[in-house]
C-alpha cells in the first residue's frame, strides 16, 4: 500500500492533475497525497469494515496485525491474506494456501474494490481525465471522511484510512460501493479457512 500510494503521489504530481475546486487553498499533488497518505494508515490497523455493493450485496473486510492478515468476506467466499500465503475460498470450501506473488493478491469480488485498486483507478483517472479535482467532506458510517472527485470517479477515505466510498466505472465495470459499519476489532472467526 505505502508503494501504492508513493506511485500516486508521483504520478500526480508530475501530472499537474488538472484544475482544484475546493474551499480552501490546496494543490493538486497536496490533496492525492493526504488522500492516499491516510489509506495507508489502515494498513497498520486491526478493524473490520464492512461495505454495502451496488447489487445490494455486502463486503466484509477484517485485518489484523501481529501478524498481519486480511480477509475479504462476500457472499460466494472468502480471501484471506496471511504471512504463509493467500486461500481463496468458495462458499465454505477453501483452497490450500498459495504463496503470496511480488505483485500482492489480485482481490477479485464483484462490485467491489480494494483500497489499493481505487488509488490506481484515482491516479489513471487523474492522469486520462485531467478533469477538475474536488474535495469534499462527509460522514461514512459514523466517520468523517475526506472525498476527492476526479471526473466521474468520487472516492472517500475516513480519518482511520478506511477506503469510506467509491463510486465510478473501473475497466468497464460500475463500482458503487459504500462503508455501513466500522469496528476497530474482528471476530475470532475473522480469518477462517478450514
Amino acid at each position: 500500500m505505502r508503494r501504492s500510494a508513493a506511485i500516486l503521489f508521483a504520478l500526480l504530481a508530475l501530472a499537474g492533475c488538472g484544475r482544484v475546486a475546493e474551499a480552501g487553498p490546496t494543490d493538486p499533488a497536496r490533496l492525492i497525497n493526504s488522500f492516499a497518505a491516510k489509506l495507508d494508515e489502515a494498513t497498520k490497523r486491526t478493524y473490520t469494515a464492512e461495505y454495502r455493493v451496488a447489487d445490494g450485496g455486502a463486503v466484509s473486510v477484517a485485518q489484523a496485525q501481529k501478524p498481519s492478515r486480511t480477509a475479504y468476506t462476500h457472499l460466494g467466499g472468502r480471501v484471506v491474506i496471511a504471512p504463509e500465503g493467500f486461500t481463496t475460498c468458495e462458499a465454505t470450501t477453501c483452497g490450500k494456501p498459495v504463496p503470496t506473488p511480488a505483485a500482492g493478491v489480485p482481490v477479485t469480488i464483484p462490485g467491489f474494490l480494494t483500497s489499493a485498486d481505487a488509488l490506481r483507478a484515482l491516479s489513471s483517472a487523474s492522469l486520462n481525465d485531467r478533469g477538475t479535482l474536488t474535495s469534499h467532506d462527509r460522514t461514512v458510517a459514523g466517520q468523517h471522511a475526506l472525498c476527492l472527485t476526479i471526473g466521474a470517479l468520487d472516492a472517500c477515505v475516513t480519518d482511520q484510512g478506511v477506503l469510506g466510498a467509491f463510486v465510478g466505472e473501473v475497466d468497464g465495470v460500475k463500482i458503487d460501493i459504500i462503508l455501513t459499519r466500522y469496528a476497530e476489532s474482528v471476530t475470532a472467526d475473522a480469518f477462517t479457512t478450514s
